[in-house]
């Protein structure tokens, strides 16, 4: 799964970062608007997936996570 989002991600101009505490998980997506809503819809789509938010959403004026 790390190595088809890796690749789906790089190619997107999309990163991330993946964070995992108590059974729950947190993922900022960083990129063009359209990119960032084409990921989710990927990420929503995906059964392995139960509850998903939006917690924040909004422009940068640079990555945080560039790598």
């Amino acid at each position: 799964m790390l190595k088809q989002s890796s690749k789906r991600n790089k190619q997107a101009r999309i990163t991330a970062m993946l964070s995992y505490k108590d059974g729950q998980f947190m993922q900022p997506l960083e990129g063009t608007a359209k990119a960032r809503t084409a990921t989710f819809r990927l990420i929503n789509q995906n059964s392995r997936h139960k509850v998903i938010m939006v917690l924040v959403e909004g422009t940068m004026r640079e990555r945080r996570f560039p790598d």
